[in-house]
């Protein structure tokens, strides 16, 4: 065998071997979305509405009609969300909230790729990653404190 045909079975080789690593099986996968409880359709609404009302604030500012909207939604959402079990909708808010923050992040990473770091679109996105960043510490404390 050649020595450059050897390097190309070998590389080919360690591929595989990689991505057998990294993609896990198909019954993992399923079997670790069954275990992990998905947010509930309140509070993905309501983390949805909290990431508006930060893009509102930066787009708007904070007295605009637009903001004074979003902000009822929220008031709204949060009152009839936790109504029915405090405990359960705080942690599927605080898994939605976490969910927007990785949007939120990805939206940054790629404004920040595409424009730079100091272009006012990836300035906002920064805004809008800080804001939902300090809305789940929020979220945090306020459960810890009704516990």
């Amino acid at each position: 065998m050649r020595p450059l045909t050897a390097r190309i079975i070998y590389s080919l080789c360690l591929c595989a071997l990689a991505a057998c690593a990294v993609v896990p099986p198909q019954g993992a996968a399923a079997g670790a979305q069954a275990t992990a409880p998905q947010p509930s359709g309140i509070a993905v609404e309501l983390a949805t509405a909290m990431r508006r009302h930060a893009e509102a604030v930066l787009a708007y500012g904070p007295a605009h009609a637009e903001v004074v909207k979003v902000t009822a939604t929220e008031t709204s959402l949060r009152d009839t969300g936790s109504m029915a079990d405090p405990q359960a909708f705080e942690y599927n808010l605080i898994q939605a909230l976490a969910y927007e923050l990785a949007n939120a992040r990805r939206d940054h990473t790629v404004l920040s790729g595409r424009y730079g770091g100091g272009h006012p679109e990836a300035i906002k996105a920064d805004a809008v990653v800080w804001a939902l960043t300090t809305a789940i510490n929020a979220e945090v404390r306020r459960a810890k404190s009704a516990i």
